[in-house]
């Protein structure tokens, strides 16, 4: 199988060709595979501002589907592809048709025309995949107080937002995180604490741990006499304590750990994660001046 890895702005994008299939990935998330059995065509579309290629394959029920996947200008993997495709497929390409005579075979409209919107949208889809997680937290406007009983059973009001009581295990893992960012590395602090009810001994799993920022003694020894603590339940999509977490408590303390404990982060608040509103926001605002840029360019130059 061979891989070529390109990228459309903030996208990550791939295609793969082997003996069975040709996949496409956009994004984390958007995927797409198509036995050749069922693939038909493939056009490579070039302007001065992006570039892509349509595979044009038949579903089981023999309809027609295309997929389109996008790449800036000047990527190597979109090179090596289109390079492997012509070599695989010499028959399928519709590249010796004119623009118009391509367009029309595959039934689709000119990109010139609608391009700029549809990446638009396909990359705000990806960036929102992306901020997921934290967009499910900021729309959660619920609250609850509740002990950690009811958090192991589910049985609260479904918010993940919660003031949590129980009692802390003097057992905790610290972890140094350094962020690189344009030169500038950026270093956070976290504490792990497991937290038990009355009815927890020696010996049985743990099935929630706290999260907290970085706390020096004083603060550590004062959380162990805090009735509750306020955070947000962090179990959405890949949220969540890491298999080198869990193991740290098994090996170092002896603790039986869930097979996936829940994680609360102790944020002090009862809402929680704006920060991915805003930034999505802020992104699809600088996507969508570069896209109108781009759309009036286009105008200009035809």
């Amino acid at each position: 199988m061979k891989e070529f890895h390109f990228s459309y702005f903030t996208a990550s994008n791939m295609v793969s060709v082997d003996e069975f299939a040709i996949r496409t990935k956009t994004g984390p998330f958007i995927k797409k595979e198509i036995p050749l059995s069922n693939f038909q065509n493939f056009y490579i579309f070039d302007n001065k501002d992006y570039r892509s290629v349509f595979f044009l394959y038949t579903d089981n029920k023999g309809k027609s589907k295309k997929v389109q996947v996008f790449a800036t200008p000047a990527e190597t993997g979109f090179d090596d592809m289109i390079k492997e495709l012509h070599i695989r497929f010499p028959d399928k390409s519709l590249n010796h048709l004119s623009e118009a005579d391509a367009f029309k075979a595959m039934k689709v409209a000119n990109p010139k025309k609608w391009a700029p919107i549809v990446a638009f949208l396909l990359i705000t889809i990806v960036m929102a995949g992306i901020f997921y997680p934290g967009l499910r937290h900021y729309f959660d406007f619920g609250f609850s107080k509740v002990n950690v009983s009811e958090i192991i059973n589910g049985n609260y009001s479904g918010s993940r937002n919660v003031s949590v009581s129980g009692i802390l295990l003097d057992k905790s893992l610290e972890e140094t995180t350094k962020t690189t960012n344009h030169g500038s590395t950026t270093t956070t602090v976290s504490e792990y604490i497991p937290m038990v009810d009355e009815n927890w001994k020696e010996g049985d799993p743990i099935k929630v741990v706290l999260s907290f920022d970085k706390l020096n003694d004083e603060e550590y020894s004062a959380l162990f006499d805090t009735e509750a603590h306020l955070g947000v339940i962090r179990n959405i999509a890949w949220e969540g304590l890491s298999n080198s977490q869990k193991s740290f408590f098994k090996d170092h303390y002896g603790l039986t750990m869930d097979a996936s404990p829940i994680l609360i982060e102790i944020t002090n608040q009862t809402h929680n994660d704006s920060w991915a509103f805003f930034a999505l926001l802020l992104t699809v605002g600088i996507l969508g001046i570069i896209f109108i840029i781009l759309a009036v360019k286009g105008r200009k130059n035809r």
